[in-house]
């Protein structure tokens, strides 16, 4: 009885994640890295209930070869276990650093748990340690058990540590508690694993998770509203929100500033070269400024095709300036590095928030985009001057 109610409760945690699953293909009009990630999370936790349903029905089972396959199914289900926890810190990885290239060269570390568990494992068919299925296939667990248990729940308070430490060093309001939430990630299958421990017998872990994925799901979506879905940058919406919060919030040691971005010649590259190269082109300037902004605390926005905005904070005139330099230099540096139909490169306009005039944020992006504009007229002149002389 208590293995069908179990199994009835794993079954309605599938259909949980299997409908999350479907959603997010159904309704993500882009298929971004933190989505795929996100999506195979929930694809290893289907198959870990899977197997967990499994183990739960064959335990005890009266048929021939029934211990076989409960070893069978239990040692899978073991080494899946902390693949959940292991890709749960990769989406974590990449939602505080934003960067695949160098979460790939860190997957070499992080993998480190998961052969462990897994070399474990194998050990276990022959020499149980971990659990141990008798004759009668009546599962239990072994002395080592706690080693497998500490090697997935690692990877959780790593995450969870990366979000808390991101959570603290951003200014947004909004930003802080996207990560707050994925550092509660840990809480409700921590709360789960520990009844679990103390009433043996009992499957609380699964149906927890399940709670977990759905509370980030909701998560992720709401964030969805407030990012543009090609660049993956904060859109026009969360631009006002940011700059209604950051203009009361402003460091009193510090300048407020907006920078609006341009991209050089982009319809001609659309026109040119097709929307596909054009959609490229608008990934490749955001990723350059994602760069050259990171740990900064900066706000990037895209509001336009090709326009984005920068809104940070500085000490000095100077150390913009520098800012402004570093996306300049970061795009040659990307042009030289990286053959293409097209030169990349921006027009751009700084100004500094003065709370004292009237319609202070209107006047401080409209005064960003005059000196933008102004900019880009200079570059067509000397561009037209070349041509003449």
């Amino acid at each position: 009885m208590t293995q069908m109610l179990y199994a009835e409760l794993n079954a309605f945690g599938i259909a949980v994640l299997v409908f999350l699953l479907y959603y997010g293909r159904r309704f993500g009009r882009t298929r971004s890295a933190d989505q795929r990630m996100y999506s195979h999370i929930l694809l290893i936790a289907i198959l870990i209930m899977l197997l967990d349903t499994g183990t739960w029905l064959i335990d005890g089972a009266k048929f021939d070869g029934a211990r076989v396959v409960s070893i069978v199914l239990s040692t899978l289900y073991f080494i899946a276990v902390p693949f959940i926890s292991y890709a749960w810190l990769l989406f974590c990885d990449y939602k505080v650093y934003g960067d695949e290239t160098a979460l790939r060269s860190r997957m070499r570390f992080y993998s480190i748990p998961v052969m462990l568990n897994t070399a474990l494992m194998i050990v276990n068919v022959c020499w149980p340690c971990v659990f141990s299925v008798d004759e009668a296939a009546v599962y239990s667990r072994g002395n080592l058990f706690v080693v497998h248990a500490i090697l997935g729940l690692g990877y959780l308070l790593y995450a969870s540590v990366l979000c808390l430490v991101k959570a603290l060093r951003v200014n947004s309001p909004d930003e802080k508690r996207d990560f707050r939430c994925l550092a509660s990630f840990i809480i409700l299958p921590t709360v789960g694993a520990v009844l679990q421990a103390f009433f043996y017998g009992t499957s609380l872990v699964w149906p927890c998770t399940v709670l977990s994925c759905l509370v980030v799901f909701i998560n992720v979506q709401s964030q969805h509203i407030s990012i543009d879905l090609l660049t993956r940058l904060n859109n026009r919406r969360q631009l006002n929100r940011y700059l209604s919060w950051v203009s009361n919030n402003v460091d009193s040691d510090k300048n407020l500033y907006a920078v609006m971005v341009d991209i050089d010649g982009f319809r001609r590259i659309n026109s040119e070269y097709g929307h596909s190269a054009g959609d490229s082109a608008l990934i490749r300037a955001a990723d350059i400024m994602k760069r050259v902004c990171r740990g900064k605390n900066d706000f990037l926005a895209r509001t336009g095709d090709d326009e984005f905005v920068l809104i940070c904070q500085r000490e000095t005139q100077e150390a913009m300036r520098r800012t402004m330099e570093d996306i300049d230099n970061s795009f040659v540096d990307f042009n030289s590095k990286h053959q293409t139909d097209y030169v990349l490169m921006p027009s751009m306009g700084c100004a500094v928030y003065n709370p004292e005039v009237e319609s202070p944020v209107d006047t401080f992006l409209s005064q960003a985009e005059k000196e933008m504009i102004a900019e880009r007229n200079r570059k067509e002149c000397d561009r037209i001057s070349k041509l003449g002389g």
